[in-house]
């Protein structure tokens, strides 16, 4: 029969509100109290349930991390892999676990989040990225949980729990802009995140902003919204054929990279399908390129 936390109190001598005190490091219990306590724990092999530990205590060590994005588009963008690494270090030295929450759907985070925060599972939210009329931080503001989104925020909301981690990227936007009329381009475009997002509102307004000031109109037709996968950002370099042979403006360097991620991503799933058929007997040989496998049935 597996102890509990009943049987520990009684052959102790003690309430069971005692063993809990125990449990969770109270400075009220005596010493002899709490060395008798845990004697009698470690007799009956006892061993607390967490959940109940945490929600009877002062809860759990969770962080929740949310994408503000589909676990799709997160899992395609690098930026968050490397913002997940540096938490999770952070986390780990200070005994604390994350929680990763990815959706499109603002009330369903809503919705989550104080779900566990009335739950006692989480100590604190960091927001990866954060939506332009968002009703997020308005209500959450409110629940005493300290914030931390990673971009600005709506600045008429003022708490004491929310702090935002921010670059500049209208002037970094406005500063390329610069740079690239210097080298002497004119037509310059962009293909950004999707304009939901103050991130992507910042930086096309750098953009716009630049080229105004040398007296140049933006086209908009050269303003694409490229999703938030390089799948969507590629398709949108199609949208403006004539900017891409020229190698004129943002699309150049753009061109080049997403070509080199969507070979990386081809490549990828040329050598797990190649894997699948020589398991099954096939053979395969280097292509000419000498960097990609071609598998021969």
């Amino acid at each position: 029969m597996k102890p509990t936390i009943q049987l520990v109190a009684k052959k102790a001598g003690v309430s069971m509100s005692t063993v809990s005190r125990v449990m969770n490091n109270h400075p009220s219990v005596l010493p002899e109290t709490r060395s008798r306590v845990l004697s009698v724990m470690k007799e009956l092999d006892y061993t607390p349930n967490q959940l109940a530990r945490g929600l009877s205590s002062n809860g759990f060590n969770n962080i929740l991390i949310i994408f503000t994005r589909s676990s799709t588009q997160a899992a395609d963008n690098p930026y968050f892999g490397n913002i997940i690494g540096s938490i999770g270090m952070v986390a780990e030295q200070n005994d604390y676990d994350m929680i990763l929450h990815s959706n499109n759907d603002e009330d369903n985070e809503i919705e989550k989040a104080v779900s566990m925060i009335n739950s006692k599972l989480i100590k604190g939210i960091v927001l990866l990225s954060s939506r332009t009329n968002s009703k997020f931080l308005e209500i959450l503001a409110g629940t005493g949980i300290p914030i931390v989104v990673i971009g600005k925020h709506n600045p008429a909301l003022q708490s004491e729990y929310i702090v935002s981690v921010d670059t500049d990227n209208y002037k970094d936007c406005y500063d390329i802009g610069d740079y690239l009329l210097q080298m002497g381009h004119t037509h310059i475009g962009c293909i950004h995140a999707p304009l939901n997002h103050y991130v992507a509102v910042d930086r096309v307004q750098g953009i716009k902003d630049c080229l105004n000031a040398h007296n140049i109109a933006p086209d908009e037709d050269s303003f694409v919204d490229g999703g938030d996968t390089v799948e969507t950002a590629y398709m949108g370099l199609t949208v403006s054929e004539r900017m891409v042979g020229g190698g004129n403006g943002l699309y150049g360097g753009a061109e080049s990279a997403l070509l080199q991620q969507a070979a990386h991503r081809r490549l990828c799933h040329r050598r797990c399908k190649g894997a699948r058929r020589l398991q099954s007997g096939a053979q395969y040989e280097p292509a000419h390129s000498g960097r990609y496998l071609r598998v021969r049935p």
